[in-house]
């Protein structure tokens, strides 16, 4: 039986429950498996991560992140990986730049592999055609990397794959996450779960989970549960949000300057084997991201039951119907936000309807069973083509012009830094496309 090395970064969220899941799947399948971390020694969630592979059973590596001279770097990935033994390399991108090098050394040895990437929304350095911006998509261009398959969670994110990062639709698989039907039953409430954080039975509660980031933009639900508050019609309304990340203590300030601490809690990481437990105990599910995959938390909610608010980006707009089993408003409007959901809050009806058809908008093909088979399809494609579309000379020559840009680095560096890059973000403003300080992400 063929081994499948899995690859990935730490990750968080919705990208490390795939992780776990698919890698666990696979090997109760049959299948040799073993895991492949690139990690900091002591980097926040390497522990974690790792204790969940141990609980499961699986074999696990961890390699530093490695900097300077990319030929240098992917010869000893080389050798890392040729110590695993793989017949087939999975590898799990929580952004599309995350393991790059890794695909590089899988690329040159040869072995077959598939990328499964979680934000396809984010611009790469390729134009459509695949052909490189900058001096360092160059770079990256000389050591190539691409997938023989890769795998997307939606027909949305697929699309997204092909226009941001310039991948041929035809090796583009959109799977759905795998989720498990029986751990979500709505009529087994636990009213006490949440009496930590100072959320009685009787309290309506609002709730989301995820991790505390830029992309998630919990500042617009919490500019918008301050709407809502201030208006003083809720007396028994209260907001938590259970997640951790870089944007926590930002977040906690703003809910201090709202005034709004006794009704808006952020609740920190939470277990994933209480995710059910805490999912019965909302009565609302909202998320306010700006950029999305397709949410493994908001899935879970529609198959708990719960009426969902969120923004209408990227993988959500393919699941999620306006009206119908959830409601959807712009992002980045806080008080579109608080409109649709203080909407839900006043009618039971509009309620009841959207939470009725939230469960059963997720079908069979949400069930582990059909994503783990789906992907073994994919293995089994990957291994029967394996055979690399450019000859060595072809690898030769990027490599050769590879070197001769990692000796050039210095000054090709600040070049894109303070030169290109301002220029495109620029142009980008000119158009209309985003704020002179950022690249857009549409």
């Amino acid at each position: 039986m063929d081994k499948i090395l899995f690859v990935t970064n730490v990750v968080y969220g919705g990208a490390r429950q795939y992780y776990i899941d698919l890698i666990t799947g696979v090997k109760n399948n049959g299948r040799r498996t073993e895991a492949y971390i690139v990690s900091r020694p002591g980097e926040k969630g390497l522990e974690g991560l790792c204790r969940e592979l141990e609980q499961a059973a699986v074999r696990y590596t961890v390699r530093q992140p490695l900097e300077g001279n990319y030929n240098q770097i992917i010869r000893q990935r080389c050798t890392d990986i040729r110590l695993c033994n793989p017949d087939i390399i999975h590898f799990n991108q929580g952004g599309p730049a995350c393991t790059r090098l890794e695909m590089a050394a899988a690329r040159r040895l040869q072995i077959p592999f598939v990328a499964t990437s979680h934000l396809p929304t984010i611009k790469s350095g390729k134009t459509r055609n695949g052909f490189p911006k900058t001096p360092l998509s160059l770079r990256e261009w000389c050591y190539p990397w691409e997938a023989d398959a890769y795998i997307v969670e939606s027909d949305r994110n697929k699309e997204m794959m092909t226009v941001n990062q310039g991948i041929p639709e035809d090796k583009i698989h959109v799977i759905h996450y795998g989720l498990d039907f029986g751990k979500f039953k709505r009529e087994e409430r636990n009213h006490e779960v949440l009496s930590p954080y100072g959320i009685a039975p009787e309290h309506f509660v609002i709730g989301s989970i995820g991790d505390l980031n830029w992309r998630k933009a919990q500042h617009v639900l919490i500019a918008a549960a301050a709407e809502i508050l201030k208006k003083g019609l809720f007396g028994n309304i209260r907001f938590i949000i259970f997640g951790a990340g870089e944007k926590e203590t930002e977040l906690k300030d703003l809910i201090d300057r709202l005034g709004i601490g006794d009704c808006f809690k952020l609740a920190g990481r939470i277990d994933r084997s209480l995710v059910p437990e805490v999912l019965s105990r909302f009565d609302i599910f909202c998320m306010s991201s700006d950029i999305e995959g397709q949410p493994y938390a908001m899935l879970e909610a529609l198959l708990a039951g719960l009426p969902v608010v969120s923004t209408a980006v990227d993988g959500v707009v393919d699941i999620l119907k306006n009206g119908k089993n959830g409601l959807l408003v712009p992002k980045g409007d806080h008080a579109a936000l608080a409109s649709a959901l203080t909407e839900l809050i006043e009618d039971d009806g509009l309620r009841g309807k959207i939470a009725s058809n939230a469960e059963s908008s997720i079908d069979q093909r949400y069930r582990m069973s059909a994503m783990i088979e789906r992907t073994e399809k994919v293995y089994q494609e990957v291994r029967a083509g394996a055979a690399i579309k450019k000859g060595r000379k072809g690898l030769r020559f990027r490599r050769v012009t590879g070197n001769i840009i990692d000796v050039l680095l210095p000054v090709l560096g600040p070049v894109e830094k303070y030169i290109l890059l301002p220029a495109s973000r620029f142009k980008n403003y000119l158009s209309g496309g985003g704020a002179l300080g950022h690249a857009s992400t549409k």
